[in-house]
């Protein structure tokens, strides 16, 4: 299983979002990510497929 940083998911594939957005999105159905020590991970499911479909229904709401 292949994980990537948050930070580097937030900075790159969300526009350079901060962490209280991130953590605003999560509570409104973002998906969580893997805790490994206390740093969070995204994993390939989830760049590839999750997070994109997030995306699209947000985008289609507005």
């Amino acid at each position: 299983m292949r994980l990537t940083p948050e930070r580097k998911v937030r900075e790159q594939q969300l526009g350079g979002i901060s962490k209280m957005t991130l953590c605003r999105w999560r509570k409104d159905g973002f998906p969580s990510p893997v805790v490994i020590n206390n740093r969070n991970y995204f994993t390939e499911q989830q760049l590839r497929k999750d997070i994109p479909a997030y995306l699209a229904k947000k985008i289609s709401e507005q």
